[in-house]
């Protein structure tokens, strides 16, 4: 297994990082392209343009996961200031793996692979918001995560969970 920066990826490799996205996603229809188009700008391909916040796992050519976020986009949105995260744990992380590479402890490793990088680069937390009741809390939680808060959004109940970097 190897850890890589975006920045070393081919069209092949965006292009399975993509699939991976899509398979992992709770949305998977949109009323126009475009819609889709923003949806996956805004939570994968921009992250491309932060290569020291963006990696992937693969074995051999096949990618089987990846991690990025960023440790101040979209912290001005209201979707934030309602979650009131201390700047402590302004970065934040989306991660999402193969369906065929979870239960490998991957997405473990990656998490504290990227935990270590933002380490370095001065950063002291980390966050994530979900979705209240996704599976993924569990996830988060046996790799160092506590809810800080469960919060309402347009209708939905979120979760935010927060890592220091000690």
């Amino acid at each position: 297994m190897n850890i890589l920066n975006i920045s070393e990826a081919s069209s092949e490799q965006k292009a399975q990082i993509e699939s991976i996205f899509w398979e992992s996603s709770s949305i998977q229809s949109f009323q126009s392209q475009k819609a889709k188009d923003e949806f996956l700008y805004k939570y994968l391909s921009g992250y491309y343009d932060y290569p020291e916040y963006f990696y992937y796992v693969t074995k051999d050519t096949e990618v089987l996961g990846y991690v990025c976020g960023f440790h101040n986009q979209y912290y001005d949105h209201e979707y934030y200031q309602k979650a009131d995260i201390p700047l402590k744990f302004k970065p934040h992380l989306h991660i999402n793996m193969s369906d065929k590479s979870r239960g490998m402890g991957l997405g473990s490793k990656l998490i504290q692979f990227y935990a270590l990088k933002l380490k370095e680069l001065g950063h002291s937390g980390v966050h994530i918001i979900t979705a209240d009741g996704d599976k993924s809390i569990n996830f988060y939680q046996k790799n160092g995560f506590e809810i800080l808060q469960v919060f309402d959004y347009k209708g939905r109940k979120l979760v935010a969970l927060c890592s220091s970097l000690a």
